[in-house]
């Protein structure tokens, strides 16, 4: 990286870029959101359904500020907490349901774009996954799977990891490639079977279900086809058998920093990478700039 550039995030911005961001920022009466919109449209970062990368922008914005390169309007609203979950009876355990997964058919599977939907899969997730509700970080699609006895499965996607070394080794990227073709990789970063399922193979078949419906859908919600799925399996709870079976493909270990981790602290557990690929020439794609 030469002098007359800065790296935050991966992204190089040079020092004409820079200006820009300050001169923009500068103008009185702004907002840090209004101030990311415009540096997109100025800078063209765009995503591909023609919309400014607003989030990523902003959390470029803080990293410069905190670097002493930029000073950004004091917020208006200071973030709230998350209030605390209301445990309602619709997501209280039920009795056991064990059956072959050929009787559960037909299976329907339910966008999360609704509110009570929402608070059903935001209970869900609290109560039964290790991981707990967490945050989806940018574009993400949410789901829950049933059959005309009730619900079944939730699952969550989002954008994936910025960094992982196995997946882009895999895939041949450069630093330069992968700026470029991240957002055709998506991350699914939950997967909970409610807990009173007892039915063999249910998991490995949701999982092969659930990588159509995300093409179509996040296809329809953001513009551009998923090309690759990528996901962490924690080796200390599960074996990752489900994903095995249904052909996801075992890349090696991360490196426990976590998706949001710029410190390289490594605080988290170190766990298995697994990725499916959605198209049969997904990693020749992905390396096309």
């Amino acid at each position: 990286m030469s002098s007359a550039t800065v790296r935050v995030r991966g992204r190089e911005l040079q020092v004409e870029d820079l200006e820009v961001i300050r001169e923009i920022a500068s103008r009185p009466g702004q907002t840090r959101r209004s101030i990311s919109v415009v540096v997109c449209e100025r800078l063209g970062w765009l995503q591909p359904n023609g919309r400014p990368w607003d989030m990523a922008c902003r959390y470029l914005l803080l990293r410069l500020q905190e670097k002493g390169l930029l000073t950004l309007p004091v917020p208006r609203m200071r973030p709230g907490k998350r209030r605390p979950l209301t445990l309602t009876k619709a997501a209280e355990p039920q009795s056991i349901i064990e059956m072959p997964v050929g009787q559960l058919s037909p299976l329907h599977c339910q966008r999360v774009d609704t509110t009570p939907l929402a608070r059903l899969w935001n209970e869900y997730i609290h109560r039964y996954h290790y991981l707990g509700l967490g945050t989806l970080v940018g574009p993400h699609m949410r789901y829950l799977i049933g059959f005309e006895g009730g619900w079944l499965a939730a699952m969550g996607f989002c954008g994936a990891a910025w960094a992982l070394r196995p997946r882009d080794e895999w895939i041949g990227w450069s630093r330069t490639h992968r700026q470029q073709r991240l957002h055709l990789v998506v991350n699914q970063a939950r997967f909970l079977i409610l807990p009173w399922l007892r039915c063999r193979n249910l998991a490995s078949h949701l999982l092969s279900l659930s990588a159509r419906w995300l093409v179509r859908d996040w296809e329809e919600k953001y513009g551009h086809r998923p090309l690759l799925l990528e996901t962490f399996v924690d080796s200390r709870r599960y074996l990752g058998t489900c994903y095995r079976a249904a052909n996801w493909i075992h890349l090696g270990l991360s490196q426990g920093r976590g998706k949001m981790d710029r410190h390289m602290r490594r605080e988290l557990p170190a766990k298995d990478i697994y990725v499916y690929p959605l198209h049969r020439h997904a990693r020749e794609r992905l390396r096309v700039p």
